[in-house]
Formats: C-alpha cells, structure tokens, sequence
C-alpha cells in the first residue's frame, strides 16, 4: 500500500486580477505507526463586473433584445465579492506492514454577496446572496491478506447543512440543505489461469429539503433517495499480448417519503428500480508501443438530490427550478474504442471513437411560457463522436501536445405527455461540437511553463435550439483563448510561478454569465 508523505510546514499564496488572493497552509508527519495532516485554504475574489440582462421589472426599461416567448430584456450589471474556506485534517494508522486505517474530515464554506447590481435605469436591484456550507467524513480501512486477495472498505457522510439562494431583498429566500450517507466494499482475488476477480457493493442513503418564500408563501420538496449496487468483473489474461474483462453490476434504487406542497402533490407514493448491467472488454498488445481497447456495456444512472427534490428561482431572470418527484432513472448502452501507438520512443498518436444511446435521459426542460425548468425523462437520445490526440517530445523538457473532441447529439424521441414543446432532432444543450486544445509543456532545470490554446466551437442554451442571440445574454459564443505559466523551482521545496489566463482578452458569453477577459496569478509556494 502506497505510503503518503508528509511535511512539517507548507505555505502557498497567490494573488491576482480582481483583488484575489488564495492562501493555503498546512502541516503533516509519520511519528512511528500514526501520521496526520492538517490543510487550510483561504479565497476571496473582488467585484468582477459582469454586464448581462435582467427580465424586465416595470414598463419604460430600455429593450436591447425580445426572447423567443415575447419577454423583453435590459442591460445592466452585477459585482460580487465572493469568498470560500475550506479547512481539512486527517489521520492515518499502520495496523501492520499490510493494513491501514484512516480517517479524514473537512468544513467548507462559500459566501457570493452582491455589491451593486444596477439597471440601465439606475435602479438598484441588488441581490442574489447565496451561502454554501458543507462538512465531510470518511473511515476507510485497506489491508492485502496474502498474495492472492487484498480488501477495501470506507463508511462516509456529506453534510451540505447550508444551502442559501436569495435573489433580491424583496423576493424571499431558498434553501435547499441535504445529506448523504455512503460506503463500500471491494476485493481483488487472484485466481488460476491468469485470472483476476474484482467484486464489491456499494450504498448511499440521501435526504434533502427544499424550502422556497420567493413567491410570498412556503413552498416545501423534501424527500430520500436510496441506492445500493453489487458488482463483479473478471480480468483474464489469456496472452502476452490479449487481454479479455467481463463483468456485471446490479443496482437497486428506490425514491421514498417524497413530498411536495406545490403543483406536483402533497403525497407521492414510493418508487423502486432494479437493473443489471453487463459490460466486456477486450485489449490487444501487438507490440510494447501498440494498444487497442474495445468496449461495450450498459450502465445506469439514478436521479440525484438535486435533480429531484431542488425549488429555487433562477439567478439570471426570476423564473424557477421545480422539483420532479416523479424523475426516473436513466440507462445508457455504449461502445467505444481506442488505438494509441508510441513512434521513435517520443511521439504518441491517439484516436478513439464513442456511440451512447440513452434511455428515459435525465434533461432539464423548460415547462411552461414563464420560462420554469425541470428535469424531465425524455424517451430516447445518442451521442457519437470521436477524439483525436497527439503529443510529441521534442526535446528532453520540452513537448507539444494537440487534442480534438467532436461530438454529434440528439434527441432522438420524445414521448413526454405534458411536452411544452417535443424536442425529437434536437441538439444537447451545453454541449460543444468541437472542442480544440493545443499548447507546449517546458521544464528545464529549476524552470517550468505551459502554454495552452482552446477553441470551442458551436453549442445551444435553449433546449429546442432557438438561439438568436450572438455576443449577448443567453446565449453560447464560439471563441478561443491561451492560457500560460511560467515558473521557477529554487531551494528544492520553494517556487514562484505567474498564470494569465485569457491572454488575448477574449469577452465572451457562456449562458448567463459573461467571461470577465484577462486575468492573473502570481504565486508563490514552500515547504519545509
């Protein structure tokens, strides 16, 4: 079992363009069986104006562009200051030379408070405070009992106790605070015949309420979601060079004591699923600088918490998240292959293909002309595409790279009863068609850098592929930007490293929120 080092003393701090700093300290050490860790990290970031739209409030509003369902919009802008904390501590215990016990525990907080928040008219809309605070625990335990089996096994909770949206001072508030409880099993058993067996289950147990007073009276969603999941895979190797896996997993899920006061229904009755799902794999070693990956399987996806049970109003224009108690899970058949192949010891050529056909796909939806979401089953839908991939080692310390994404969806059936509109031949929303990245990796002696370039191409905000907006609020823009570090190593343990992202200033829109343009980092970091 691979041992962690620790150091006594770490220090780290940044900062960068809009009066952020990130600090971090932390401490470790191996005193006999026991070791620990402590970790803590602190940042803020500074107003960052954002110039985007607002539904408009009252008559007289400037205009600037009409959706598709009739509303009119108006500019104006946000600042933020925003701050996150997170602190972290854990422990670990050699029982023998082959079994450990630790232990791990964590608090984190985000805080966004709104600065200002005008309208081209002057009015003060300020708002849209949102307060996140989550804890975690782990207990994990690993042990090999001899050369033919080891075990692994942790128990956890993930305690989101502080889940806080307001939009403005006037509109209420929403919370949305949930818990999960989760653990597993697994064992690797080496058997005859070049055979390896892999088996394990896994739980978690998750609740959630979701409260809303936006809309001038209580609204309340709460309720549990349980799954559990059994899983085997067998690695035979019958060759050298020929390598076969096959495996399956059930999985149980069942949604419980769902409730809702809204127009979902105050009682909604207890759902459960079973599935099976059988995957195999096969790859091929022509030669030590030769692999060839082929694989097909289905898979299964249940609801999430927030999938389910979450009623909030939307940040960026007062319409509202509704919760679906009535969501599904999702299951998936995919096939994929790979090729990857090492040329003169220093160049590296990679291409794989990938078709997923989805059913009863989880997908938000708008439901009604007031622009209201939900995530809905929809029938049918696929996603195929291919990835390509190069990187090259041109001198010792100095290598290129280049990689490309491309990825065709679509919505191939939609049988929903309650369809606002039927969405058969449409495009995934956020999901690029293409997606570029290239750059250059340097580290000589005490220096390193990276420089890297990406490109996005064409993708769609609105689930019936309606957008009309380019360079504007709700909308995607095609761009490109480079990022780049330049860094130096000194006394072993020390470095000072520089960042700038979005060299070129690129402004773009992303949806809602509109990319901020250059900025930077300077940090410094050392251990002792």
């Amino acid at each position: 079992i691979t041992k962690t080092e620790y150091v006594p003393l770490y220090f780290s701090m940044g900062v960068g363009s809009y009066d952020t700093t990130d600090m971090s300290i932390g401490s470790g050490a191996r005193v006999g069986d026991f070791a620990y860790h402590i970790m803590y990290n602190k940042k803020t970031v500074g107003e960052i104006d954002k110039i985007h739209t607002a539904r408009r409030f009252s008559d007289g509003m400037t205009t600037i562009a009409t959706a598709s369902g009739g509303e009119a919009y108006i500019d104006g802008y946000n600042t933020w200051l925003t701050t996150i904390d997170a602190l972290e501590l854990g422990f670990d215990w050699d029982l023998g030379s082959d079994s450990t016990l630790g232990f791990k525990a964590g608090n984190s907080t985000f805080v966004l408070d709104p600065q200002t928040n005008y309208n081209v008219v002057g009015d003060d809309i300020t708002g849209n405070v949102r307060e996140n605070a989550s804890r975690h625990f782990n207990l994990s335990y690993e042990t090999i009992f001899n050369k033919y089996a080891d075990f692994k096994a942790h128990v956890g909770l993930v305690d989101n106790y502080q889940d806080l949206f307001m939009r403005n001072p006037s509109s209420g508030e929403s919370t949305c605070p949930n818990s999960t409880y989760n653990g597993a099993l697994q064992s690797n058993i080496n058997l005859p015949f070049n055979n390896t067996l892999t088996v394990g289950m896994d739980a978690s147990k998750g609740r959630m309420v979701s409260e809303d007073l936006s809309t001038g009276s209580l609204q309340s969603t709460k309720g549990t979601l349980l799954s559990a999941g059994a899983f085997v895979q067998d690695e035979f190797k019958a060759f050298d060079f020929l390598i076969f896996y096959a495996g399956a997993r059930y999985d149980y899920w069942k949604a419980m004591d769902a409730k809702n006061n809204s127009a979902e229904g105050s009682n909604i009755s207890d759902r459960t699923r079973n599935y099976v799902s059988p995957k195999g794999s096969i790859v091929i070693l022509p030669d030590d600088k030769t692999t060839i990956r082929g694989t097909v399987g289905e898979s299964f996806r249940a609801p999430v918490l927030n999938e389910m049970f979450t009623y909030r109003m939307k940040p960026s224009d007062g319409s509202t998240t509704m919760p679906n108690l009535r969501l599904k899970p999702e299951t998936a058949l995919t096939y994929e292959g790979n090729v990857e192949r090492i040329f003169f010891d220093r160049l590296t050529l990679g291409a794989s293909y990938f078709s997923i056909h989805l059913d009863d796909m989880i997908y938000k939806v708008t439901i009604n002309t007031d622009g209201d979401s939900q995530n809905q089953n929809i029938a049918e839908a696929w996603s195929k595409g291919y990835e390509l991939s190069i990187r090259c080692k041109v001198i010792d310390g100095v290598t290129l790279f280049a990689n490309q994404t491309h990825t065709d969806t679509r919505i191939s059936k939609d049988t929903r009863y309650d369809a606002l509109e039927r969405l058969e031949g449409k495009q995934f929303t956020s999901t690029p068609q293409d997606i570029y990245n290239y750059g250059c990796d340097v580290k000589y002696a005490g220096f390193f850098g990276n420089v890297q370039a990406k490109s996005v191409g064409d993708q769609y905000y609105e689930e019936d592929n309606s957008d009309i907006f380019d360079h504007s609020y709700g909308g995607y823009d095609r761009y490109t930007i480079v990022d780049a570090t330049v860094g130096y190593k000194f006394l072993k343990n020390c470095s000072l490293a520089v960042s700038v992202s979005n060299i070129g200033d690129r402004k773009y829109w992303d949806g809602t929120d509109r990319n901020p343009g250059r900025t930077y980092m300077v940090k410094g970091t050392a251990s002792f």
